[in-house]
């Protein structure tokens, strides 16, 4: 069995920038997901990691889609 690492900071980060790139309000997108603004705002700045259950509704309401499709294939480490 692998562990896989997840860097809250980056995947905040592509979160903020599916949003912005859907212009979309941090009110609009929190209430999709159905959490407070405040919790948004903590997972976008990557201060708390985003959990699995929300990443399944993300990737269902297309956010991580739009998040894929602005991430550079040069930023991966390796």
């Amino acid at each position: 069995m692998s562990i896989i690492l997840i860097d809250a900071r980056h995947y905040g980060e592509q979160l903020r920038r599916a949003r912005r790139m859907l212009r979309l309000s941090a009110l609009d997108v929190a209430k999709m997901l159905k959490i407070s603004v405040d919790e948004l705002h903590k997972y976008e700045l990557g201060k708390q990691p985003i959990p699995p259950d929300l990443i399944c509704v993300l990737l269902h309401r297309g956010l991580a889609l739009s998040a894929c499709r602005t991430y550079n294939v040069n930023n991966i480490k390796k």
